[in-house]
């Protein structure tokens, strides 16, 4: 999905949307999400089921608000007022991995390309790995 989103947003006329237009999921059943790196917490997939570095205590919760995370193109790059943290992506079908920027407080995501993207209505504490008992 990730690829077709840069592809949708480079071929179409876009205004800039607010959260309560349409949603579309970053992931779908034709592009999965394989694993994800935030730092040095990550999850992965592998033939047991999911799997999250040792020390990140909110692992299931992590992992399924990744999956089945829904955004909305942006037509202009929006004012920041965080650091951006890094998220590695691998996604099945390619070769390399996806590194976006994430701005985890103003729930906005940065792709490759330079394509900004707004996820509505997603608490912060669900984007990123609980470490140990302490947030990240």
């Amino acid at each position: 999905m990730i690829s077709v989103l840069s592809v949708i947003y480079d071929k179409t006329a876009h205004p800039q949307l607010n959260p309560s237009q349409e949603t579309i999921p970053l992931f779908d059943e034709a592009l999965p999400l394989k694993q994800l790196e935030i730092g040095s917490a990550q999850f992965t997939q592998k033939k047991q089921g999911w799997h999250c570095s040792i020390n990140v205590s909110n692992c299931k919760k992590w992992i399924e608000t990744w999956q089945n995370l829904r955004v909305i193109p942006l037509s202009t790059a929006p004012k920041l007022n965080e650091q951006a943290q890094e998220v590695v992506f691998y996604i099945e079908g390619f070769q390399a991995p996806q590194v976006w920027q994430l701005f985890a407080k103003q729930h906005i995501l940065k792709s490759p390309q330079s394509n900004w993207y707004q996820m509505p209505d997603m608490p912060n504490k669900q984007l990123l790995p609980k470490m140990n008992g302490s947030k990240f």
